[in-house]
């Protein structure tokens, strides 16, 4: 299941593999004047207040190609608030050299995610489309 959202300069999908809730979200935005890492510290500080038990991921550095763009990964993991499952939620953001637009793409993984290997494979795969498509390819691509 998935929708796609248009708001500005943001342009928002999400997809929601209901068997087994992994949930993947790509928002493409402006340039904010923010760096990656402060703005993926920023998200993890804003999602988290939905879940308890947190343990954060530190912010690093993915690497890619640098004439293209730069990315960092960071997240949590937690218990949802609202349905008790626990989870592990991570950011990439990417950012385009050219003209500093950022792609961010978070996804939900519910903990333990037994069953979910061809799910998460396909997780893999839209992220890496994503990423292709907007013009920094990640490492796993």
């Amino acid at each position: 299941m998935g929708d796609e959202q248009i708001e500005d300069s943001r342009r928002a999908v999400r997809l929601h593999q209901q068997e087994t809730d992994v949930r993947l979200q790509a928002v493409t935005v402006g340039p904010s004047g923010q760096t990656l890492t402060s703005a993926c510290a920023a998200l993890v500080e804003l999602q988290q207040s939905q879940f308890t038990d947190v343990e954060q991921q530190l912010v690093a550095p993915i690497g890619v190609d640098s004439a293209q763009g730069s990315a960092v990964r960071c997240g949590f993991e937690g218990t949802r608030t609202d349905d008790g499952v626990a989870n592990t939620v991570t950011f990439t953001l990417v950012e385009r050299l050219a003209d500093s637009h950022v792609l961010m793409l978070r996804t939900t993984v519910p903990q333990p995610s037994a069953g979910a290997t061809p799910v998460l494979a396909q997780l893999n795969a839209m992220a890496c489309g994503a990423s292709v498509s907007f013009g920094v390819a990640l490492p796993l691509c």
